[in-house]
């Protein structure tokens, strides 16, 4: 699974780099923010450190990707739209973190 959900995080991931428009880019970054929503319904040892350190990788190159788009875009809703794809890919992260060490946790005891 871990090798396929990085693979399926990369394709994302420039699905919201090369996004020719705001609203090609919303749909792709809703995309990546499901993607990463489906991480904590996984086995505990379905994503590996090296796994989770490529996924906070492409999640940081989408962030800088809307970043990139709501500083080009001079609609307020479209800024506010993408503002918040960032948060929630923010806690989307932070759902993956605290589901690894929860598990790391209790494969140790």
């Amino acid at each position: 699974m871990s090798s396929t959900l990085v693979a399926l995080a990369a394709q994302a991931a420039a699905r919201v780099r090369d996004a020719g428009s705001v609203r090609t880019s919303v749909h792709a970054a809703a995309a990546f923010i499901d993607l990463l929503g489906t991480v904590p319904d996984e086995a505990a040892d379905a994503l590996s450190a090296g796994d989770a350190v490529t996924l906070q990788q492409l999640a940081e190159q989408v962030i800088d990707s809307i970043e990139a788009r709501i500083a080009g875009t001079s609609r307020a809703k479209d800024a506010q739209t993408l503002a918040s794809d960032v948060y929630e890919i923010r806690r989307q992260l932070e759902e993956v973190n605290r589901w690894r060490r929860h598990y790391s946790l209790k494969r140790s005891v």
